[in-house]
């Protein structure tokens, strides 16, 4: 760790790229209704901190002590009979260790950039084709999003890696697989494949972490049926299909942020909670975050106003922390835990398209949408369930022992028109 940091220098890094809050707010165009609502929920939160509040002190104290478990998320990888050697890309005990403090396996090459720029050609390709047809968000979103100017590859990329093999076959490389294997154990799934685009001009992805991937539904998507900690449950493969600079668009990454988990906590907190997480603030703070966050048509100012109002709450949250930009050349991978907060600079470039590839993977122990065959999409027109693909996830390490989840198999891909 270096020289200590105050909360303030470390937002003030974490920002860079980002507009202020207010100026989203000041962009919007509200209805009456729409400020209408805005002044309802102040006005219960202000009644709710006056005449509730006081008498909620258990609930508060429970919260500050929950918060508290979630300072000191522990990061542990289960060792197996895999071990690196001449000839394999398994982890060393040494390069354990490290991901185990830093939650992070810095870029390697997987393919080469000839290789990367064919892939991405054919999703490019994918893309002006309108997937053939074949839309995994369902009809009514993918309508949804065209009428409002917001379809591109990466909501319309949403698991098409399902129908396309060369996609499935990028991360079931030994580069990827047999790292992922030394740190989730040998049966590794893909349980969600996706394409982000970051196009010139092009805003930055805001802070976040996620680790069971609760996102805006009611239960996480993942669940565990055997011990293991929630920082190393879903790991994230980030594959660069072209060149990745600071100007169009870098990853960034926090090392070893995943043991505060209090963000993400605080988030799901909020949307079970959301008068009593609300009236943590003053309300003369309410109002900005308050109304981008209910009208935004993306998760990202959600996130960023949830984030807003989670460091004034928390004084202490990202003290001492450093920030980690990824550049990448095309066709290297790197790997990390979603609890790791992340984020992505905008792409001020006037030409350069930042492409990459992301596999969400797990352990095969783990139920995958467990009791649901459905998912939930934001859009402009609020949130919107879709149907999830019959077989969703795919192997990549190993062959899966367990059944818990509908896996495509090698039968299946032979059926599926590529």
């Amino acid at each position: 760790m270096n020289k200590s940091k105050t909360q303030k220098e470390v937002l003030s890094q974490m920002q860079k790229g980002f507009d202020p809050l207010e100026d989203f707010y000041q962009q919007l165009e509200l209805s009456f209704f729409q400020k209408l609502k805005i002044k309802t929920i102040i006005l219960s939160v202000l009644f709710y901190k006056v005449f509730i509040l006081p008498f909620q002190k258990k609930k508060k104290i429970q919260l500050q002590k929950t918060l508290e478990s979630y300072q000191e998320m522990p990061l542990k990888v289960q060792r197996t009979h895999l071990k690196a050697s001449e000839g394999n890309y398994y982890l060393s005990e040494e390069e354990i260790q490290i991901f185990e403090k830093e939650g992070i396996i810095k870029p390697f090459k997987v393919i080469s950039s000839e290789e990367a720029a064919a892939l991405k050609d054919e999703i490019s390709n994918q893309f002006d084709k309108d997937f053939e047809g074949k839309h995994y968000l369902g009809d009514e979103i993918t309508a949804t999003l065209k009428k409002h100017n917001s379809f591109n590859l990466t909501s319309g990329g949403l698991y098409q890696a399902l129908r396309l093999k060369n996609f499935r076959d990028l991360l079931r490389k030994p580069q990827i697989a047999q790292r992922l294997a030394s740190l989730m154990g040998e049966e590794v799934l893909c349980w969600r494949s996706q394409f982000f685009e970051k196009k010139p001009k092009s805003t930055g992805t805001f802070w976040h972490q996620n680790s069971l991937f609760r996102e805006v539904a009611k239960d996480s998507k993942l669940v565990p049926t055997k011990k293991m900690d929630d920082p190393i449950v879903q790991l994230t493969a980030w594959v660069a299909l072209s060149d990745v600079s600071i100007k169009n668009g870098a990853l960034r990454l926090m090392p070893g942020s995943f043991h505060d988990s209090r963000l993400e906590f605080m988030y799901n907190f909020a949307q079970d909670n959301l008068i009593f997480f609300l009236s943590q603030v003053p309300i003369s703070q309410l109002k900005i975050p308050l109304t981008a966050a209910t009208f935004s048509t993306g998760s990202f100012i959600r996130s960023q106003a949830v984030f807003n109002i989670v460091t004034s709450i928390l004084p202490d949250l990202f003290k001492n922390s450093d920030i980690m930009d990824i550049t990448m050349k095309a066709g290297e991978c790197v790997l990390f835990t979603s609890s790791n907060m992340h984020a992505s600079f905008p792409n001020i470039t006037e030409d350069d398209t930042r492409f990459a590839f992301v596999g969400r993977c797990t352990a095969n122990h783990v139920k995958v949408f467990p009791n649901t065959d459905t998912s939930t999409y934001a859009t402009a027109d609020g949130f919107k369930d879709f149907k999830l693909p019959e077989y969703s996830s795919f192997q990549i390490h190993g062959k899966d022992s367990f059944g818990y989840n509908k896996i495509m198999t090698e039968e299946v891909e032979e059926k599926i028109n590529i």
